[in-house]
């Protein structure tokens, strides 16, 4: 997934997108590696965590290292697919970077 995350940031640099305006989505959190990393590689963008497990977020703070209050990112517990519909249906700004895990 990093691999994936690493083009990803080539591609930005190609793109000539400044990461401070970039918005990043994370299906799926796991351990939140990703999107930390994406916190941590593009600085002042914007990354939205969607998992529906808020166990998933409970476990990723507790024993793999995401801290619970990361500027820039957001923990969202809601199922993937609802989470689109709405985001969609509310007319909020596109995302640049769509990740699933």
């Amino acid at each position: 997934m990093k691999s994936l995350a690493a083009v990803a940031c080539g591609l930005i640099g190609v793109l000539d997108l400044p990461s401070s305006s970039l918005r990043i989505l994370c299906l799926g959190v796991g351990g939140g590696s990703l999107p930390h990393f994406c916190v941590h590689h593009f600085p002042g963008s914007v990354v939205d965590a969607v998992d529906i497990d808020p166990m998933v977020f409970e476990a990723a703070h507790s024993a793999m290292g995401l801290p619970e209050h990361l500027p820039g990112m957001q923990c969202i517990t809601a199922d993937a697919v609802a989470y689109l519909e709405e985001f969609v249906a509310s007319g909020s700004p596109k995302y640049h970077l769509i990740f699933m895990d």
